[in-house]
């Protein structure tokens, strides 16, 4: 017959199962609470993107470029630069961390730092600027041919590009017709009638870049007799060992050769002899006349003559050379170019770190509305 086992042995059996529940249960609250340590978000420190660059105060279309820098602070990461949605009527470009203006309206460019990983690490940051820009002014000539209109359309400094748009012909106010701009130009085929003196307009409405001009001529056609007469004609050809900029802008002695058709008849005094021109002038004419035993004549002018044969005047200000500073100073380009002006001025800023001084190089270099380029450095020392 089964026997029950002693009460004492069934108190050993009971007692076994109870450590082995609580270990089990110990086990299961370890492991919630390691899936609980991993739930945890990380924490990441606020950090913040400064721009160390000023926006240009008087943007234009086809002005100076403008190259934005900025830092991340404390985590000093890399900032990358993006044009904002925000941005109106496609006013800004950025190429190669390189601003460039379009279009008039407003130009938001975006600062921004991705953060960094880990379980301490930084926030992403983003900072903006907003540089309005304005249309660039310009200027139209208007050149009436014997048998051809020719309105030329040109941006005015700061500004350097090529306008765009249409030119509407007009004359006495009765329309002869709109033609589109080729690299600045519009012609349209007309002639003077014969005894007529009439006031010739060319119109430029503008674009959504460049403002609108206009420029006017009065003209008289030829007599009655003279249009059965073969008159003479005279150019001017402009040479210089370097090529104009697109500013307008020569920056080598110039000179203006002329060539002259007699019409069969003789020049008197012969065709003009080239003129050379060796000093600097901000907006020089140049007119040549010709006339022939035949008592015809003709005549060219060369207007807008830019030509700036100096160099610009550049300096590092707010630093003195070979000074000794307990920080980098702060240091700023200073130019000057009394014919032509100055497009851009920037400063570069070298360190060379040594053990217990740091060598600081500053380089101003400045540009020229002629397109010439100088530089001027500074080297001061700062304590390690």
């Amino acid at each position: 017959m089964w026997k029950l086992p002693p009460a004492r042995t069934l108190l050993v059996f009971t007692l076994a199962a109870s450590v082995a529940g609580a270990a089990l249960s110990a086990t299961a609250g370890a492991s919630a609470v390691a899936v609980r340590e991993r739930a945890l978000p990380r924490t990441l420190t606020p950090q913040t993107v400064q721009f160390t660059s000023s926006p240009p105060t008087d943007a234009v279309v086809g002005g100076p470029t403008y190259t934005p820098t900025a830092a991340a602070n404390p985590s000093g990461e890399s900032v990358s630069f993006a044009v904002d949605p925000a941005t109106t009527n496609g006013a800004c470009v950025l190429e190669a961390g390189v601003v460039s203006f379009v279009n008039a309206g407003s130009c938001v460019i975006d600062a921004d730092v991705p953060g960094t990983g880990g379980s301490t690490g930084y926030g992403p940051a983003q900072a903006q600027q907003t540089i309005p820009v304005a249309q660039a002014g310009t200027t139209a000539v208007l050149t009436v041919g014997p048998a051809s209109l020719a309105a030329q359309v040109t941006a005015t400094a700061p500004s350097d590009g090529t306008p765009s748009g249409e030119v509407v012909f007009s004359v006495e106010g009765r329309l002869l017709g709109s033609v589109a701009l080729s690299a600045g130009v519009a012609t349209l085929a007309y002639t003077v009638p014969a005894d007529t003196t009439e006031t010739i307009t060319a119109t430029y409405a503008g674009s959504a870049g460049y403002a609108g001009s206009s420029a006017s001529q009065t003209v008289t056609g030829p007599t009655v007799e003279d249009a059965f007469v073969t008159k003479p004609t005279i150019r001017a050809v402009l040479s210089s060992r370097a090529h104009r900029n697109r500013r307008g802008w020569w920056h080598t002695v110039l000179t203006v050769r002329f060539v002259c058709n007699r019409a069969g008849s003789v020049i008197v005094g012969g065709c003009p002899k080239p003129v050379v021109l060796r000093h600097s002038v901000r907006d020089a004419t140049l007119t040549r006349r010709i006339r022939t035993t035949a008592g015809t004549g003709a005549s060219v002018t060369v207007r807008h003559i830019r030509m700036d044969l100096g160099a610009p005047r550049v300096r590092v200000a707010g630093v003195r050379r070979g000074g000794h500073y307990r920080a980098v100073a702060r240091a700023r380009c200073v130019a000057s170019d009394r014919v032509s002006g100055i497009v851009s001025c920037r400063l570069r800023v070298h360190v060379r770190r040594g053990a217990a001084v740091e060598k600081i190089t500053y380089t101003a270099t400045a540009v020229s509305g002629a397109g010439v380029v100088r530089s001027a450095s500074v080297t001061a020392y700062v304590a390690g």
